[in-house]
Parts: C-alpha cells; structure tokens; sequence
C-alpha cells in the first residue's frame, strides 16, 4: 500500500507539473481514472487453464500537443494495473469416483505506464470533440502478487493458498518491461471527457523455467476512462 502511494503522488506531482508549464494554447493537461479489463495472451507446450477476464483500474496524467488541423500528439502517465485469472482442472485417475483438484491462479500486475500516440480530432459543433487515436506503450513494472488457490473434492488432500511476487527474478515470476500497442478514441464534451482504449503487449513477459517447458505470455487490457482538461 505505500508503494501504491507513492506512485499516486508521482502522478499527482507530475500532473501539477505539466499544468504550470502550459504556455501556450497548442498544449492541452488534464488527469483520468477509470477502469482495465485485462487478460492474458498465452502459448505453452502444457495444458493452461481457462482464463477470465481480471478487472483492475488505472490512474493518471494525460497531455496533448495540438500539431495542427486535427493532429495531436499524446502522452502522459499513469499507473495500471493488469493481469489475467485462469482455472485449471485436474481430475485424480485410479478410482471409480475420482476427487477432482481445481486451481485458480490470479496474476497481479501493477505498472507506471507511458503512452506515446498520434491522434486526429474531430470538432462536432462548439463544445464536442471526438478523437480517435494509435500509438505504442511503455511500462515498467513495479509490483503485483501472483495467488495460487487449490482445492479438491471428496477432501483428498488440504487446501492450498500460496503468494509470491509477480516480478520475482525467478522462473516464477514476469519480466518487468512491456511494451506494446495502443488504440482508442476519446468524446470530449466541454471540459470532460470518456476515453476507451484497446492494449496489446508486443513484448512476451514470461520467464522460461527450462528448455522442455516453453511459455509465453503477453497482455491484454482494455480500459475505459473519464477525465477532466484543465
């Protein structure tokens, strides 16, 4: 939890920042919050589990370069969080009426993430503004739980609950850089405006325990926002 203070304030300060610095009507500031809808793109040599889409949220700074005749150029900072949920089902073999082990495996990511997209806005009248945008992400990772639960039927064996970093420097844990692409399209009306955005990770974050067990993974997410221009 201090960690996720911190972070908060690194985006509060930057924000404050970025707005005291406008010294011209070509650069827009402003803050969103909203929420993320994320999975994971998976590949292995071994059975995975069925994934669920995780929900988690995300806060941050935004800032536009006006360019000229529509174009803008955006960026910003923000944290969000990611990840993906997925059961697995393994069933006992040897008896005529087998105990079944379900385990449930929700990965936790939390980044600092940095947009960089190019955008075209549409003026609708005097007060709304609709502007499609693409462009590329960045982000580092800076911390995130990964939650193994097992529990099998018939009480064949206790249940389990066990916890570890999701970008702990072993097999086990995801690399911390990502990157990836970014699109979306952003109403604006007056001062306020409702974002969505679709994320995919370019980079493959998992971390290959041995040459006989090859994995994969990439994110996904797609986020929906509201925002205030400054």
């Amino acid at each position: 939890m201090k960690q996720l203070s911190k972070y908060l304030l690194v985006v509060f300060c930057c924000s404050t920042v970025l707005i005291t610095k406008a010294q011209d009507n070509r650069w827009e500031f402003g803050v969103q919050a909203g929420l993320n809808l994320s999975d994971g793109i998976e590949k292995a040599d071994y059975i995975l589990g069925n994934q669920t889409i995780k929900p988690g949220f995300q806060v941050g700074a935004i800032a536009v370069y006006k360019v000229n005749y529509g174009l803008q150029l955006q960026s910003g900072l923000a944290f969000t969080t990611k990840g993906s949920k997925s059961t697995k089902h393994d069933v006992w073999l040897g008896t005529g009426n087998p105990p079944i082990t379900t385990m449930i495996t929700t990965t936790n990511f939390m980044y600092a993430q940095l947009p960089l997209k190019l955008a075209y806005q549409l003026n609708i009248g005097e007060q709304f503004k609709v502007t499609p945008n693409a462009g590329v992400y960045l982000a580092y990772g800076i911390g995130g739980k990964q939650v193994l639960k097992s529990s099998t039927t018939g009480n064949a064996m206790e249940d389990r609950k066990v916890t570890y970093d999701s970008f702990a420097d072993d097999s086990d844990g995801y690399k911390r850089f990502d990157n990836g692409i970014s699109v979306g399209v952003t109403v604006q009306f007056n001062k306020y405006t409702l974002a969505g955005d679709y994320e995919i990770g370019s980079a493959n974050i998992a971390r290959n325990p041995n040459e006989y067990q090859k994995y994969s993974f990439r994110n996904r997410n797609i986020g929906i926002t509201i925002g205030y221009i400054f």
